[in-house]
């Protein structure tokens, strides 16, 4: 079923972000009086092209979804029906620079917006969900050592570059990789040494202990420069932890099976107490131990609620600058998503997190849309931005041709890259 409903949210709400974005350059292009041949959602062949008796504009669906247009009068590459003549105050080149301006810059405008309505109703209308540092036991017969309302004591983990020790505390949170144990040997596997890591898997259901279970590569080497060790909880030094994919297996999830001790320690009132867990894995899954973290639903502060959607907003622009400065690295590309990769990490949130967090996402890739469509390149309305802005200064109109040129060569740009993003996303989440 969350295969389903993710599918039909995903489009809806992709629709939605691009008729918006459209709409914004129709409605202003309409305000000034712009003749719109057509309001188109999508590329390519047409599924739905209609237009009601009477009016101008016919309104289309395309058969790709990677975008949409409006097709006004007096752009290089539109022509208006036959026999239909038009005075030149009716082209989107007639009209002042000004008044131009405004209607290829409407949509980044309704995408800004957008994102900001999208991060209000996040933070405005849904509480904040975090994972209880209380060990609730479901199954008495598995639990030998924990009682209700012991607390896990961890190492929070969360970029190998970065040392970071935290005490327990009430709340886990479901960025961090919490180290249980950084000292596992496996029976006939005993040059190999392993980390024993928990981290938060969901915001929708309590959190079993077992599931949420990974085993890491620990790594003696200390000529390692990549990474830092830790002050494990006795405070001695730890091991480098890399965090990688095992061979033959995803996220440090073992494929075959596997027998060892852990220590768990844990926090009773007043007590730190150490308890050794037999653990189980078979086939990549570890054998459930009897105890889960619940979840804890409050709202904050409305002053606290407010600003994090202004913060939401910023933090996005920041990614989405970083992210667009990343693809002209080496590999830079390898770091994109497309629609499969948006569809994918959509459904997992749908998933695992809360619908707050889910509208997050789609505001993150609303603010996406309008910085890069600002982007001053052909093709996009950045560009268009641009030439309008270098008329207006300079006084003197831009050859015809030469934008016909650029945005012929932008497009082809842009269709490479959307390939090339979808062949890194298909590589990446289905191959």
């Amino acid at each position: 079923m969350d295969w389903i409903i993710s599918i039909v949210l995903f489009i809806i709400a992709l629709g939605t972000l691009i008729c918006l974005h459209e709409l914004g350059h129709f409605l202003t292009a309409k305000i000034f009086n712009v003749y719109c041949h057509e309001f188109s959602i999508g590329f390519g062949p047409a599924i739905l092209h209609k237009r009601k008796e009477g009016k101008e504009t016919y309104f289309s669906i395309r058969a790709i979804p990677l975008g949409g247009y409006v097709a006004m009068f007096g752009e290089e590459d539109e022509e208006i029906e036959p026999g239909l003549n038009l005075p030149p105050e009716r082209s989107i080149e007639g009209i002042k620079k000004w008044k131009k301006a405004i209607v290829v810059s409407a949509g980044v405008v309704v995408n800004a917006i957008l994102a900001i309505i999208i991060f209000s109703i996040s933070n405005l209308c849904f509480p904040t969900v975090n994972t209880v540092n209380s060990i609730k036991v479901n199954d008495t017969s598995l639990v030998a050592n924990f009682q209700d309302g012991d607390q896990l004591d961890f190492i929070s983990y969360i970029d190998p570059n970065v040392e970071r020790k935290e005490a327990t505390n009430n709340f886990i949170s479901e960025n961090r990789i919490c180290v249980i144990d950084d000292d596992i040997v496996i029976e006939g596997r005993d040059d190999i040494h392993y980390v024993l890591v928990f981290r938060v898997y969901s915001q929708k259901e309590d959190n079993n202990f077992s599931k949420g279970l990974a085993l890491y590569l620990a790594d003696k080497n200390t000529n390692m420069e990549a990474y830092k060790d830790w002050t494990k909880l006795d405070g001695s030094t730890g091991f480098y932890l890399p965090i990688v994919k095992q061979t033959g297996g995803n996220d440090g999830k073992f494929v075959s099976d596997a027998e060892f001790d852990a220590q768990i320690n844990i926090v009773r009132g007043e007590e730190n107490l150490v308890f050794n867990q037999h653990l189980v894995v078979k086939k990549g899954v570890f054998e459930d131990i009897g105890f889960a973290f619940g979840l804890d639903k409050t709202f904050a502060p409305f002053k606290e609620r407010f600003g994090n959607i202004w913060k939401d907003f910023g933090e996005s622009a920041i990614a989405v600058g970083k992210g667009i400065v990343t693809l002209f690295k080496p590999h830079g590309i390898e770091q994109m998503s497309g629609l499969v990769g948006i569809f994918v990490v959509s459904k997992n949130i749908y998933s695992t997190r809360t619908f707050s967090y889910y509208l997050y996402m789609w505001g993150l890739i609303s603010v996406n849309l309008a910085i890069f469509n600002l982007l001053p390149f052909p093709g996009l309305d950045g560009w268009q931005l641009l030439v309008t802005v270098i008329e207006s200064i300079s006084k003197k109109k831009i050859s015809s041709k030469f934008k016909a040129i650029m945005n012929l060569i932008g497009f082809a740009l842009l269709i490479v890259l959307m390939v090339a993003v979808l062949v890194v996303d298909i590589r990446r989440f289905i191959i």
